[in-house]
């Protein structure tokens, strides 16, 4: 169990063992905290006899637990921070997100995008690997929490969405998929219905689980890698409950709610399970009450029917064939939302709607007018 508030009042980093072989009396067999400095605790994880710990600020720290009540320190590692950005706030670096596999750890460093650390030599890790989306250079970072798919990682990357990286040669990671729905590029961090958080994987249904901070959960469909798309969404963006964690078990999935005020509202703390149907989880057509756009192709104005919502809980994006996506404007009128389309080049877009509870992703193809 990781330990340290990293916060408001940030706590010194550590981690507990817990026996939970009973249960009803589950019993702590020891702990380890980093009395030097404060600065929390992101995540811990296990192979074999060795915890690694996503220290936040304090980087990765490797320990022997052959003795599970008795843990003994073995190394530290603290990536490098004048990557990606060369005037860097270290307050924004840090080891949380995780994946561990043969001795290869998998690192969410936060605002210094992916590592990728060989620790087969327990005593001295080295990095082999780094990434951050160069088209965010500029701009915020927050690469949260990742799973591994054999040489892909799907990587959390809060407003920006979900990246998907190969890492079959790891000194050369490379961007091949990108679900960025707010358009975090032009867009704002603090105005985004989408932060990606935490992220499970469902590899038989080719579906990743997503918790979106004031938008609760997203579903993505990754069958295709190259064209992540949603297909499916549990919560709504103004009911003032914001999720953190998300994780999956059988046909039940577990979100864990925060109280937060940046970068956005929720008021309540807790957690709600929900069940789906593995491999067949989607958008119930009869639940949409929606239509195709229209008219198609559209020039300069098109036109989706959503049932009646509030102009104040619709939010959309447009992405083109290249991933990259586009804010719209729009008003809601008695046919439906109607999107300003005319400043988009001409070609072959997908159109994402939140409406009050309703997800909505459709095609579309904008041309001249003739």
């Amino acid at each position: 169990l990781s330990l340290g508030n990293h916060f408001t009042n940030p706590e010194h980093s550590g981690f507990a063992i817990v026996d939970v072989s009973t249960p009803a009396s589950a019993t702590v067999t020891d702990t380890w905290r980093n009395l030097e400095d404060s600065g929390g605790g992101g995540i811990v994880n296990v192979e074999g006899n060795y915890a690694y710990l996503g220290a936040m600020r304090h980087g990765l720290i490797i320990f022997d637990i052959g003795d599970k009540s008795d843990i003994k320190f073995v190394s530290q590692f603290i990536p490098d921070i004048n990557y990606p950005t060369p005037n860097p706030n270290p307050d924004l670096y840090n080891a949380r997100g995780m994946e561990v596999k043969d001795g290869i750890v998998y690192l969410c460093y936060d605002a210094g995008g992916i590592r990728i650390i060989n620790t087969t030599d327990k005593q001295n890790p080295r990095e082999t690997g780094r990434f951050s989306n160069p088209l965010l250079n500029g701009k915020p970072r927050a690469y949260n929490n990742l799973v591994l798919d054999d040489t892909l990682l799907y990587v959390a990357v809060d407003y920006c969405g979900v990246e998907v990286l190969s890492i079959a040669d790891t000194a050369n990671i490379k961007l091949v998929g990108w679900w960025n729905p707010m358009g975090c590029v032009t867009g704002n961090w603090f105005a985004a219905s989408v932060h990606a958080n935490e992220i499970e994987f469902s590899k038989a249904c080719k579906k990743l689980f997503v918790s979106t901070g004031k938008s609760d959960m997203y579903v993505l469909d990754v069958s295709n890698p190259a064209a992540p798309d949603s297909c499916n969404m549990y919560g709504g963006v103004d009911n003032q409950l914001g999720t953190w964690g998300v994780s999956i078990e059988d046909n039940r999935i577990y979100l864990s709610y925060i109280i937060a005020i940046i970068p956005f509202q929720s008021n309540w703390t807790g957690v709600k399970i929900l069940t789906y149907t593995p491999c067949t989880a989607g958008v119930d057509d009869d639940a949409r009450k929606t239509t195709a756009p229209y008219p198609q192709p559209a020039s300069s104005t098109l036109t989706i029917e959503v049932g009646s919502v509030s102009e104040s809980s619709v939010y959309m994006t447009a992405v083109n064939m290249y991933g990259v996506s586009f804010s719209l404007p729009f008003m809601v009128s008695k046919n439906g939302v109607e999107i300003d389309i005319s400043q988009l080049a001409d070609g072959a877009y997908t159109i994402r709607v939140i409406a009050g509870d309703k997800l909505i992703t459709e095609k579309f193809i904008k041309t001249a007018k003739r």
